[in-house]
């Protein structure tokens, strides 16, 4: 899909825009705008695929332009009550509408000069003395060379007529601590509702976007394969919240744009030289802070990747014990595995160096800003040029401006990252289902006559790109009989029992039920008759109860206990401590391996079909468990058509064939006793 198809699907979807309109302070901008580093396409699609309600994305936008006014506004306050106790110190002040002589009052070292009415012919009264900001307004009119005195004079003047009690010091003083500390709590309060909803926006993407990825899943082929188990880890557990974390970011971003613009042009307003100097440094400090961090986030992800590099290379270590010990190589072993230990042990310090705290390459830049504000502020401040107060608000100002652009470039620094993660999530999106599905599909009922595979191709991984696992297999399996299959490894078995029930899809060939093609049935009725167990997944993380009835309604705890009697698993499970309710899996309770196979094959009992394809796990088992598990297998396959998956030669020669596994191909003995006698059968028995 094109950049304009896919435009027009997404307006078509209320997605409107998203990402093509930048000036967020554009009311409709606003109203439409989703992530402004969207403009990237790739992540402008990933996430128009979550459907997030567009009036909290509003909210939230809204929400961040309030704080930064409230913060802008409070920064006046401040300056206001700090230029008023600039101006208390060099009053006391002359009345309004009184004027010093020309000449007399020439600069703010020289403010107690006695006024000269301005009309001579009026009567002389003692004049009111100016407080708050009147007396900031005079205090500024003393400049009369300059023109942004001049303007900051009649800005103070107007704002103390429109202010009740702003004449007065003490009024003054309370009105301004009153209105800056509503304006902080004012700000602290649109932060944290904002935050709280940005981080349900970002959990919310996060959560669609893995719905999607499972929805997509399902649609495609389980054909086993490292490459595709690794991909999708790699979708869930690194993409994914790659995605999470650039919307929360950008979220909180907005509105620090006009917390950065008002913060600076409050500062050049207070101090035109200063506030230029100290942003002008500021910048440049940002600029080599980001410039570092950048560099040493590609040195973070060089070492991770070091580091799982030499992991891996140490878990080979002792995978190839065997091997190296058998040709008597145990001393360069040995060198091998302490190269390795050094290596990794490099690799982890240099990794954990530059996760943890800041950046070494950023204190440099830290350390010379702070410098240079420093000689900045003393450099004006003492040569009394700038008021100390003045320089502070300056300074406090354009710190704010400046970690409110710091915040801007970390959402610019994301993007390459996010549109990498935006891809892979895509390509993956985009790949067709290899599942086939007719209108007209039939219903299966059961099996009457036979099972039939006609040249099956199965390839490993995705997209037929892997090694052949089944290369033209072709055999007939008579209905309600029990055939064995030896030799298989652990792919082909993985890649063979996902067959029947579609879970994965042959490349070339066809399998037919009845005469039926798979293709021609519905996936529902199918997977209603076909039952299977997979060798290396017996159980999952969940209550025995829930793994033996997949927690559905109709299969209450009564059914499950009736389950696990047929197949021999009742009294061990009785006698653990929370019984049916004992949580197993990889993050539950350890079980023995017969006792998980016992309880998939519980799983069968419940599930009725009339097909079970049941890969047996290489785990061995002792005397005991063997007989109780061959027991639990007769008894299943009692009037259903069987095919077992294994090598153990007790259940064997219970089945009434036996095909033997080679390079993709089989080779089928009419019993037990032909295989057993074959060249194939003694050297595996």
């Amino acid at each position: 899909m094109g950049p304009e198809p896919a435009r027009v699907e997404l307006e078509r979807r209320g997605w409107i825009g998203w990402t093509t309109r930048s000036r967020m302070s554009d009311a409709r901008s606003v109203e439409r705008g989703w992530v402004r580093i969207m403009s990237h396409e790739g992540f402008e699609r990933v996430v128009s695929l979550v459907k997030t309600e567009p009036g909290a994305i509003r909210r939230v936008i809204l929400m961040g332009y309030l704080e930064g006014v409230c913060v802008v506004l409070a920064l006046v306050v401040l300056a206001l009550m700090f230029a008023e106790a600039e101006a208390e110190a060099r009053g006391p002040w002359p009345a309004e509408g009184v004027t010093p002589p020309a000449g007399t009052i020439t600069s703010p070292s020289d403010p107690t000069q006695t006024p000269t009415p301005t009309n001579p012919n009026a009567i002389p009264s003692r004049p009111r003395q100016l407080e708050g900001l009147e007396a900031l307004a005079a205090f500024l009119n003393t400049y009369r060379d300059d023109p942004l005195a001049q303007f900051k004079s009649s800005l103070a003047l107007r704002v103390a007529r429109l202010v009740p009690g702003a004449t007065s010091d003490l009024s003054s003083a309370i009105w301004g601590v009153l209105l800056g500390t509503l304006l902080a709590l004012a700000a602290m309060v649109f932060r944290s509702i904002r935050t709280k909803r940005i981080l349900k926006i970002a959990a919310e993407v996060a959560s669609g976007l893995r719905s999607q990825l499972y929805r997509q899943s399902q649609r495609l082929s389980l054909a086993p394969g490292e490459r595709r188990d690794l991909r999708i880890a790699g979708l869930l557990n690194r993409d994914v919240p790659t995605i999470r974390r650039g919307v929360a970011r950008w979220l909180y971003a907005q509105g620090l744009s006009l917390t950065a613009v008002g913060a600076s042009l409050l500062a050049i307003f207070i101090e035109p030289g200063l506030g230029l100097t100290l942003g002008g440094l500021g910048l440049a400090t940002l600029a080599l802070v980001d410039r570092f961090a950048r560099r040493d986030e590609a040195r973070r992800r060089f070492w991770t990747t070091e580091t799982e590099y030499q992991s891996r290379l140490m878990r080979e270590d002792f995978d190839q014990l065997g091997l190296l010990r058998s040709f008597n190589a145990g001393e360069f072993d040995r060198r091998r595995f302490e190269l390795h230990l050094e290596d990794l042990a490099r690799a982890e310090a240099d990794s954990a160096r530059s996760s943890l705290g800041m950046p070494e390459a950023v204190w440099p830049a830290v350390v010379l800003g702070t410098i240079g504000l420093a000689v900045t502020l003393i450099a004006v401040v003492g040569v009394k040029t700038v008021p100390a107060t003045s320089a502070l608000m300056v300074a406090v100002s354009m710190g704010i401006a400046v970690a409110a652009a710091q915040r801007g470039l970390r959402v610019r620094r994301d993007q390459p990252a996010l549109e990498e993660s935006a891809e892979r999530i895509l390509d993956y999106l985009a790949r067709k289902s290899e599942y086939t599905f007719d209108m007209g599909a039939k219903f299966l009922h059961g099996l009457d006559r036979e099972i039939r595979f006609e040249r099956v191709t199965l390839t490993e991984g995705e997209e037929g790109t892997g090694r052949k696992l089944l290369d033209g297999l072709s055999m007939t399996i008579p209905a309600r009989s029990r055939v064995a299959i030896v030799g298989m490894d652990a792919a082909s078995r993985r890649g063979f029992t996902r067959l029947l029930p579609r879970l994965a899809v042959p490349i070339h060939g066809q399998i037919k039920i009845d005469d039926h093609d798979l293709t021609d049935l519905t996936l529902d009725s199918l997977r209603a008759q076909v039952g299977i167990v997979l060798g290396d997944e017996l159980v999952f993380s969940d209550t025995i109860a829930v793994n033996i009835g997949l927690g559905q309604e109709r299969h209450p705890l009564p059914r499950i206990t009736e389950a696990a009697k047929m197949v021999h698993a009742h009294n061990t499970i009785r006698r653990m401590p929370q019984g049916y309710d004992t949580v197993i899996g990889p993050e539950g309770q350890s079980l023995p391996v017969d006792v998980e196979y016992r309880i998939a094959l519980a799983r069968l009992v419940l599930h009725d079909p009339s097909i079970l394809v049941v890969a047996e796990p290489d785990a061995p088992f002792d005397e005991e468990a063997q007989l109780l598990i061959d027991d639990a297998l007769e008894r299943l396959a009692e009037g259903r058509t069987l095919i077992w998956i294994g090598r153990r030669s007790s259940f064997l020669s219970r089945c009434d064939r036996v095909m033997a596994f080679r390079h993709g191909r089989v080779e089928e003995y009419p019993s037990y006793e032909a295989w057993s006698q074959s060249s194939r059968g003694l050297a595996t028995v």
